[in-house]
């Protein structure tokens, strides 16, 4: 819900950020844009966790480590959608192009599973279930033996 959120406000603030009317609005709309962007690195690897829990959660969600190679591309898209939109229609229609493609990416949200262990600590093992066993028809084993049940909660003081 966090990543959603997160996405949800970048891409909004980006889309005002192109009718700012002065520099003054346009730098605190952008900081902004950086407050959502920021709740990106949410995940597992934004979190200290114990290893085995991070292992878990990156199998479980490919997408958070794919997200990093799909910034990569997205870095480079912009770049070569500025250098034809910048000249000729101008940065607005830049941000707002750019703000369309965030808002898209977002509809995409309903197909990426949740994380098994998430499922596994709110008490919903059937989901949790259901996505190690198409990670694991992705991979081509088998499911191991066993039951699916919350670790331990260490107080953290």
């Amino acid at each position: 819900q966090i990543l959603l959120l997160s996405f949800l406000w970048a891409a909004y603030f980006s889309l005002l950020t192109s009718f700012a009317p002065s520099y003054i609005w346009f730098v605190f709309l952008r900081a902004m844009v950086g407050g959502g962007v920021s709740g990106h690195s949410q995940g597992p690897e934004g979190k200290k966790i114990k290893k085995k829990i991070t292992a878990m959660c990156s199998c479980s969600n490919p997408f958070l480590s794919l997200g990093k190679v799909f910034w990569l591309a997205g870095s480079l898209l912009i770049i070569g959608l500025a250098s034809v939109v910048n000249p000729t229609i101008g940065w607005r229609w830049l941000i707002r192009i750019a703000s369309i493609l965030s808002i898209l990416l977002i509809l995409v949200f309903k197909f990426i599973p949740e994380s098994a262990q998430y499922n596994v600590s709110m008490g919903n093992t059937g989901a949790a279930l259901a996505t190690l066993q198409k990670i694991a028809s992705m991979n081509g084993v088998t499911m191991p033996e066993g039951q699916l049940r919350e670790p331990v909660k260490v107080s953290q003081g």
